[in-house]
């Protein structure tokens, strides 16, 4: 089995952070975001191994929302790519178990939030491990 997938997110909608303080004005905060929207693309592939052994692969390209001067260390955005394998063990009929890997990397990037006159450089790579197990009723 194979599939794949063409996702757009209206990011655009998110144009500020804010925290309001009804009873306290002075303690309020508005820090403007102006994401754009953006698109991904994924792709993946599903393969049976024998009768009770499912293998799974996957990858992912992910285009990032955070427009240059508005780059902020709470949410360092980058472009991503994600490489995903794993595979399911059928116990019986209505048991199952999951075992997976996800490597994700985004694009170092060297920005600021020019509102706060903050910048950095950010490089982020994440690598995650997910169990699971199935019941059917």
């Amino acid at each position: 089995m194979v599939s794949a997938g063409y996702d757009f997110t209206g990011w655009k909608s998110y144009d500020s952070l804010n925290f309001i303080f009804p009873d306290n004005a002075s303690l309020d905060s508005r820090n403007e975001r102006n994401y754009k929207s953006t698109c991904a693309i994924r792709f993946g592939a599903q393969y049976t191994l024998k009768e009770k052994i499912d293998l799974r692969i996957g990858f992912s390209s992910d285009k990032s929302p955070v427009q240059d001067g508005y780059l902020s260390p709470e949410l360092p955005d980058a472009d991503k790519s994600a490489l995903s394998i794993g595979g399911s063990y059928k116990i019986s009929d209505k048991l199952s178990v999951d075992l997976s890997y996800v490597y994700e990397s985004l694009k170092e990037r060297k920005g600021e939030y020019k509102e706060a006159q903050f910048g950095g450089t950010y490089k982020t790579i994440i690598n995650a491990v997910g169990f699971g197990i199935n019941y059917s009723f």
